[in-house]
């Protein structure tokens, strides 16, 4: 399990949103675009409306064939009658029997084009049909999926978001002040559409401000000296030296030994976070700015919780739990539901990883987190964080 040990080289960059939300920083350089609609597909008949026509198709050819093959022998008849000049009305029974066969076969050709036709009409009305419906549709509004579109988003004015001062910013290269005003309306009462909307927004917007590697939070990048460590670069900046090594990862070799004039990113601390317990959710912060969120869960033990601000107090892998009847679970026990991340805020409150070990029916601790959740959390606040918790 990962530790504080910044030697390690087995940190995970901290995910913005629960795995039921997956979201993740553009890939294509910060470049906005929108997202291109599906165009509408020609439309094809179904193949067993192609089989229906078929068949009707063969049984007016077999029915021309069979006639066809009556009336010629009648018209050999007579033709042999007549070819004996017996009489008259034998000629005359020929002639008409050849006309019966053109009758016929004229009337067999009818009705083979009559189905075409008619067919070819139906494909032809089915089509315009859904010509016009798809000239009269109108796509209904959606969230975002990886990167946020061009255009501001229709319908939002009641929401008071400058949706199109928000992509101006984001698409002009300023997308930290994109960020901090969109971060402005976090608590805004949203119709819930709009609200996963703005949630995708955020998502992006942090990703590419604060954990990629490109240089918002300060206009000049740090260059490490030979006193330089991830520990003192943490201290100075207040962030866990786990977030500096996981953001500029691609930057740094050895995380115990930096590399004089090597550049890195720059992100002054400290994050600080709220947890809405009638939510069930904790979201950080950094300067104002919205910089991720997390699913959380209220334990047994944390009942009595009062709403107010705490500070982070201590980090530490783990935490010694003293169950009601007085019997101590030391730390990193397989019992233990104070999992592997405890992040100490006084007065027997904590935020820390929910047992791994436990079962659905474990709801020990105080407030919880998944096991990936709690890593990223303990990585990214520091000792001095402020916690607000709200009901």
């Amino acid at each position: 399990p990962p530790t504080t040990d910044t030697t390690s080289s087995g940190f995970e960059p901290p995910r913005l949103v629960p795995p039921s939300e997956p979201s993740a920083p553009p890939s294509n350089g910060g470049q906005f675009v929108a997202q291109p609609q599906t165009e509408m597909q020609p439309v094809t008949p179904p193949e067993f409306a192609n089989q229906a026509v078929d068949q009707m198709q063969d049984f007016a050819r077999q029915q021309k064939n069979s006639l066809e093959q009556a009336t010629s022998g009648f018209a050999a008849q007579g033709n042999n009658l007549a070819g004996t000049e017996i009489m008259q009305p034998a000629r005359d029974a020929s002639d008409m029997l050849d006309q019966s066969r053109t009758d016929v076969s004229n009337r067999a050709d009818q009705m083979v084009n009559d189905i075409q036709d008619q067919y070819g009409q139906a494909v032809a009305d089915a089509g315009q049909f859904m010509a016009d419906s798809a000239a009269s549709f109108t796509p209904p509004d959606a969230a975002p999926t990886g990167t946020p579109p061009a255009a501001a988003p229709e319908n939002v004015a009641s929401a008071e978001i400058d949706w199109n001062g928000i992509n101006e910013l984001a698409s002009s290269g300023q997308p930290r002040m994109a960020l901090a005003k969109l971060s402005e309306h976090y608590q805004t009462q949203l119709p819930q559409d709009q609200r996963l909307q703005m949630l995708e927004w955020l998502d992006l917007l942090a990703g590419k401000v604060i954990y990629s590697t490109e240089h918002h939070l300060q206009t000049r990048p740090h260059v490490i000296t030979e006193n330089d460590t991830l520990e003192s670069l943490g201290a100075a900046w207040q962030v866990p030296p786990q977030l500096i090594y996981n953001v500029n990862r691609s930057k740094i070799g050895d995380p115990a030994n930096l590399v004089p004039g090597t550049e890195l990113k720059v992100i002054d601390g400290p994050f600080n976070a709220v947890v809405n317990l009638q939510r069930q959710e904790m979201t950080l912060f950094l300067a104002g700015m919205y910089a991720g969120r997390f699913p959380v869960e209220l334990g047994e033990d944390g009942g009595g919780i009062e709403h107010g601000d705490f500070m982070v107090r201590q980090k530490q892998p783990g935490k010694d739990y003293v169950d009601p009847s007085g019997q101590t679970i030391a730390a990193g026990a397989g019992d233990n539901p104070y999992g592997r991340f405890w992040i100490e805020l006084g007065e027997n409150l904590g935020i820390h990883e929910a047992n791994p070990q436990g079962g659905p029916g474990d709801r020990r601790g105080s407030i919880r987190l998944g096991s990936r959740d709690a890593q990223d959390v303990f990585g990214i606040l520091s000792n001095g964080s402020q916690v607000t918790i709200t009901r």
